[in-house]
């Protein structure tokens, strides 16, 4: 619950400003991707700045994720492989663990003592 809540008293403000970044850029700029030919791009894009900016983000969001995922592949290779020897090891015990006898399978606890014959 109390998680929850947190989210949400982070998300709205988050939200908000972002709203009020894009409502407060949204004039035009152009995005040239021809550095030889400035003034007349053989590719140019006008895009407002809010989506400029938006994609930006994104593009640093995916490329971040991408790069922490390639380099936790040693972190889930480990774990697979210690997962699986666990397994193997655990089947080893579980045949190498003793079957107890008939008359004890449902114990719980030790056998009582047996009472002495004091008179």
């Amino acid at each position: 619950m109390i998680g929850w809540l947190v989210k949400w008293l982070l998300l709205i403000p988050l939200a908000i400003i972002l709203i009020a970044f894009a409502v407060a850029n949204r004039h035009e700029v152009i995005l040239r991707f021809d550095p030889i030919d400035v003034q007349d791009p053989a590719f140019a894009l006008g895009l407002p700045v809010f989506a400029v900016v938006f994609g930006a983000l994104a593009i640093g969001v995916v490329v971040g994720w991408t790069a922490a995922w390639i380099n936790a592949g040693r972190a889930r290779r480990a774990a697979r492989t210690s997962a699986s020897e666990a397994e193997k090891w655990k089947a080893e015990a579980e045949k190498l663990t003793p079957e107890p006898p008939a008359d004890r399978k449902n114990a719980l606890s030790l056998p009582l003592p047996k009472p002495s014959k004091a008179a």
